[in-house]
């Protein structure tokens, strides 16, 4: 956040210009993104990263406004609560990619082996597990 914090304060003819259809629309979702994921280890709380970015594009966007040689615009700002909000999903994917994992340990019962189809014959009818 402190990386984006300085890079929206300088003036903007110190970035390169490539020929690149919304490419300041990608920058602020990319970077906005990285800050969603970042404050999603920081605070451990996908909603709160959301927020506490979202927060920030609201800040930076209105800092810009400030700044004689910056723009502030909506667009820009949509593209910030995007990425916000990507880099959040992402955060959360990240801390719930364990529970997704099959495991045999923690799904299949001597009473129920046909919970997964880890233990099923070929003929299809359940079989003891092995652990």
């Amino acid at each position: 956040m402190i990386s984006l914090y300085i890079l929206s304060g300088m003036p903007t003819d110190r970035f390169p210009k490539p020929n690149i259809f919304g490419q300041d629309k990608i920058a602020h979702f990319i970077l906005f993104s990285l800050g969603g994921l970042s404050a999603g280890f920081a605070f451990r709380s996908p909603a709160t990263a959301f927020f506490a970015a979202m927060c920030f594009g609201i800040f930076d966007e209105w800092r810009q406004q400030l700044t004689p040689w910056r723009l502030s615009e909506f667009d820009d700002w949509i593209a910030d609560i995007i990425g916000a909000l990507t880099g959040a999903l992402i955060y959360a994917w990240w801390r719930v990619r364990p529970l997704l994992r099959k495991s045999c340990g923690c799904c299949c019962s001597k009473d129920q082996p046909e919970a997964c189809g880890d233990h099923q014959s070929e003929g299809g009818m359940p079989v003891e597990a092995s652990k």
